[in-house]
């Protein structure tokens, strides 16, 4: 079983490759999600309820060698949202980075729209 650790699960891109790769067979995928989103990852997913924004609440809990793939970001990017960027976006990219590699990660996959 190939392990796949997802930020940004319960977004559009995020709850379908979950899908896609359940349907695939061969992986065991957790993803970290807000408290209140807890329920919208689909089932068989392991929840880890943290703070993408804050590496320290995960970072233990990504598998060793696993498959990171951060999908965290602000919908429908546009110029007017250019602060929410850098609050979200490049908050979150930073911290996932340091997280990965104090994990240990195979392969880290960044998907920014």
């Amino acid at each position: 079983m190939r392990e796949v650790f997802i930020t940004g699960g319960t977004g559009y891109i995020g709850t379908r490759l979950i899908k896609g790769l359940q349907q695939l067979g061969g992986y065991r995928i957790s993803a970290v999600v807000r408290k209140t989103s807890a329920n919208k990852l689909p089932v068989g997913c392991e929840v880890i309820v943290a703070d993408a924004l804050n590496a320290e609440t995960y970072k233990h809990l990504i598998p060793r060698n696993s498959i990171f793939i951060h999908l965290v970001g602000v919908p429908h990017p546009s110029p007017s949202k250019k602060e929410k960027f850098k609050s979200i976006d490049l908050r979150s990219i930073e911290y996932a980075c340091k997280a990965a590699l104090f994990a240990g990660v195979s392969h880290f996959i960044y998907i920014c729209l």
